[in-house]
């Protein structure tokens, strides 16, 4: 995220930086999406898809506890998206 060094980044930066990391997420590359979600969430805690698909990586490393408050937040922040829901149930049932 380039635009990101001086007063944060742009939409523009965020939606290209989300792009980038849903690509190596799909292609099994979790490590190099996770780095850029969590990038995303250090200027934007509570950006929904990045806090959704940071908190689904949690959830396939069983990082539970993780996963929850990561998709939790995404719920937070979109309640109208009925995936976020829908993951935050798997993330509470692994939990037991």
């Amino acid at each position: 995220m380039s635009g990101a060094a001086r007063s944060g980044p742009t939409e523009a930066d965020v939606r290209q930086a989300l792009q980038a990391a849903v690509g190596f997420h799909t292609a099994g590359k979790w490590n190099e999406a996770r780095d850029i979600y969590d990038q995303i969430l250090r200027y934007l805690p509570d950006q929904p898809d990045a806090c959704h698909l940071r908190g689904l990586i949690a959830l396939q490393d069983e990082e539970f506890g993780a996963a929850e408050a990561l998709i939790g937040r995404a719920v937070a922040a979109d309640p109208n998206d009925a995936d976020y829901h829908s993951n935050l149930g798997i993330a509470k049932r692994r939990q037991g």
